[in-house]
């Protein structure tokens, strides 16, 4: 369904990241599925958590609740959109309560602008948007001066920017962002157990790119891309 009717998807959306999830922290992937003919298709994936794994006193252990797959998801849409997200929205409430599902969280997403119809939706944060259409001159153009400083100073000093696709540099990775989230004393949200890594390293190959920062043969920073 996925490949099917919504082409537009991105890497959140896609089987291989829900099995990260559920590999990393115990999560029961699904994906929610409405259609109507050629009409319209609604596609949503999630993830169900036991209400009684949750930091919450007195939970009841036979309630889920469910949540779209971070960092950027939410409903996906083919043909009327308007009428896919109703389908979607009325299958999902009968689902939840037949199935003791109490709450749902969702991220959508800043490109695809999937969250108009959802009433409770909230924006938080900024995204930055980069057309890596456009010619790279044209591109550099639209940075900020404090940013265009800093990658003429990172020249000359010579830092030296290189992609891999190397398992190790997954590993590499996680090592200096597990570092620096300990030094700034980070909440365990921004934290990643090493199983994440293992499995997002193995499921997710062909989706990510790493580019590493060396200064002098010593990796000075690193950065994951990831593309569908």
């Amino acid at each position: 369904a996925l490949e099917q009717f919504f082409p537009d998807h991105d890497v959140f959306h896609t089987p291989e990241y829900a099995t990260v999830l559920e590999e990393a922290y115990g999560f029961s992937p699904a994906f929610a599925f409405t259609r109507k003919g050629d009409e319209y298709a609604a596609g949503l994936p999630l993830v169900l958590r036991p209400v009684d794994a949750l930091p919450f006193d007195g939970a009841r252990p036979d309630l889920w609740d469910f949540e779209t797959p971070w960092f950027f998801s939410g409903p996906l849409y083919h043909g009327d959109p308007d009428k896919a997200r109703t389908d979607l929205q009325q299958k999902l409430a009968s689902w939840a309560e037949a199935e003791d599902v109490v709450a749902g969280f969702m991220r959508f997403h800043p490109l695809l602008m999937n969250d108009k119809g959802w009433p409770a939706a909230q924006e938080q944060g900024q995204v930055v948007v980069l057309d890596l259409t456009k010619p790279l001159k044209e591109i550099r153009n639209g940075y900020t001066k404090a940013c265009r400083n800093a990658l003429e100073n990172a020249r000359r000093k010579g830092i030296d920017v290189t992609p891999s696709e190397d398992p190790a540099s997954i590993t590499a990775f996680a090592d200096l962002y597990t570092q620096v989230m300990k030094e700034k004393k980070a909440p365990s949200r921004y934290r990643f157990p090493a199983s994440f890594w293992r499995a997002f390293e193995t499921h997710m190959r062909g989706h990510w790119c790493v580019f590493e920062a060396w200064h002098k043969e010593v990796r000075v920073a690193s950065s994951i891309v990831l593309y569908e």
